[in-house]
């Protein structure tokens, strides 16, 4: 009986000490470089990179975090950034192809592929969090599971492609990577700027085939703080 008395008395408190938030808003991908997975100089469409059309991805995030003094903050945060689409011509070999000047290097441009793709890197993110009045700046960790998957298709122009078809998938193998944000506080409002770069170096080693198309993303979020 004291003990269940005593749980009722730190529990309340200990929460107390803690502030959750939960955010909604958008993700801007950056591809890792042209020629990975589509050719600038060919027809492609990238949802959520930036792009005029759809140029950001739904996301969303929640959040604990705790006082370790009284500017610092420990915080955790499950982010959902959103899935990306990318759907690009390319030419095969990839030598035949000049990523730094954007043209082919073969004439006619042959054999083209299509490149069909979508994938998103939910995650856990553990940060520390300075704060000084309304401004909050911190650094620290992401731990994500990456989910991506291309399908390749041979493809002739004025043609959707179809032939020589292959598939591949990531394994959801768990990577980490650096994360930095910065906010602006309100009340309970929250407007945050979070930075995730993932497969440092552009690699995920555990993933050979597919790699993903992005090398690292921006999520702008509205939180509210209960």
């Amino acid at each position: 009986m004291k003990f269940v008395l005593l749980l009722s008395l730190l529990v309340p408190s200990f929460a107390n000490a803690l502030d959750f938030s939960i955010g909604a808003g958008g993700s801007v991908y950056t591809t890792v470089m042209d020629g990975f997975w589509y050719d600038q100089a060919l027809p492609h469409t990238l949802t959520g990179f930036g792009n005029p059309d759809q140029p950001f991805t739904p996301s969303w995030r929640v959040s604990v975090a705790g006082d370790i003094s009284e500017v610092w903050k420990w915080r955790a945060a499950y982010v959902a950034p959103g899935v990306i689409h990318s759907d690009a011509i390319a030419v095969v070999p990839d030598a035949s192809y000049d990523n730094k000047n954007h043209v082919c290097l073969v004439h006619p441009c042959i054999p083209l592929y299509r490149f069909v793709g979508s994938g998103t890197a939910n995650g856990v993110a553990l940060t520390g969090e300075y704060h000084e009045h309304k401004i909050a700046a911190g650094f620290g960790v992401y731990l994500f599971s990456l989910r991506f998957r291309m399908d390749t298709y041979g493809y002739a122009p004025g043609g959707t492609g179809g032939a020589n078809h292959g598939h591949y998938e990531t394994s959801g193998t768990v990577h980490i990577g650096p994360t930095t944000n910065l906010c602006w506080r309100r009340g309970r409002s929250e407007v945050r700027l979070d930075y995730f770069l993932t497969c440092v170096n552009n690699r995920c080693k555990s993933e050979i085939i597919p790699q993903p198309i992005w090398r690292s993303f921006h999520v702008f979020t509205y939180n509210w703080r209960f």
